[in-house]
């Protein structure tokens, strides 16, 4: 998870950016959720974490 807290300035953010494009290039699924998205609607996170690749790009 890569929190506001970390990426907080334009460097962080971009170099969060780059390590997720290549962990994509490297045959990695991201998926990207806020902590809000933890706190308050965790039983959706792991519904979509669980879900086969397919069905989450749907």
């Amino acid at each position: 998870m890569g929190g506001w807290a970390w990426h907080v300035g334009a460097e962080r953010f971009r170099a969060g950016r780059r390590k997720g494009n290549a962990l994509v290039r490297g045959g990695w699924d991201l998926l990207r959720f806020t902590w809000h998205d933890l706190a308050g609607e965790r039983g959706r996170v792991l519904e979509e974490i669980r879900a086969p690749p397919a069905a989450a790009a749907a």
